[in-house]
């Protein structure tokens, strides 16, 4: 199920907005919000009888009718003519997250992050992380990127490769795994070849800080993925913005056979 976005999800990203631009109305909170999420789904639906879709609405709560009860008021300040700027508060809040925010916000305009996992992004950062470092997110595209990478993508994808040999672990019989789609069998196919080898698809990013052990994560983590043969990946990620679901593709096959 895609994740609906909360009105304290966007407290960070809107001292994000406001940080950039120096000072920032609602109006302009809101547009730069919808840019840098680009809502889908329910979220992106107009309300009846507004012009509001049900993000921006939450937005203008959260620097609106909300602002003097959910905190904000404390991290931004409102002038007489309606735009906000950061309190020193406000600045201390948003410092320890603005690389994960821009590194989140650029996987959702790469297309690599999907609407429900930049809002989970959003959801796992705050602003009082102290010495647990960056966010790291756990994903394909952690795995098939190419070129020089950064410390933080290099232990991202550290905690990726045990996940993946955990997965292959999990759901691996005797030494042999299938495809959780079509069933195929690399060992069957190949033989001794084959054996071990399959492609492991995340259905949903990880998050999780530089500092913080994946071992404890493991349980959950391994719900998030499942073993996929590369016929089936390719065709469960072949409309980018809308992959298919593991389910989805295995209900398809079912009806072709």
């Amino acid at each position: 199920m895609m994740g609906r976005v909360r009105e304290n999800d966007l407290k960070l990203p809107a001292l994000y907005v406001i940080w950039e631009r120096g000072q920032a109305t609602t109006t302009e909170i809101k547009d730069a919000l919808v840019d840098l999420f680009r809502p889908t789904g329910e979220d992106g639906q107009i309300l009846a009888g507004r012009n509001d879709t049900k993000f921006t609405q939450k937005v203008r709560n959260l620097m609106g009718s909300h602002y003097e009860t959910n905190g904000m008021a404390d991290l931004a300040v409102k002038d007489r003519l309606g735009r906000f700027v950061l309190t020193a508060a406000g600045e201390r809040y948003l410092a320890e997250n603005e690389g994960d925010l821009e590194r989140v916000f650029s996987r959702r305009a790469q297309g690599t992050l999907l609407y429900g996992d930049t809002v989970e992004a959003a959801r796992a950062l705050d602003g009082n992380h102290g010495d647990r470092g960056a966010l790291l997110i756990l994903s394909e595209a952690e795995t098939v990127a190419e070129g020089g990478i950064s410390r933080v993508q290099r232990r991202a994808r550290q905690r990726s490769q045990r996940l993946r040999e955990a997965a292959v672990q999990y759901y691996g019989r005797n030494g042999r795994i299938r495809c959780a789609a079509c069933g195929f069998d690399f060992r069957e196919a190949y033989g001794e070849l084959g054996e071990g080898y399959i492609q492991i698809h995340h259905e949903e990013p990880l998050f999780l800080y530089e500092e913080e052990g994946i071992e404890a994560r493991l349980p959950a983590a391994l719900q998030r993925v499942k073993p996929l043969c590369a016929n089936c990946h390719c065709m469960i990620h072949r409309r980018r913005d809308a992959p298919l679901s593991v389910e989805e593709l295995r209900a398809l096959i079912g009806q072709r056979s």
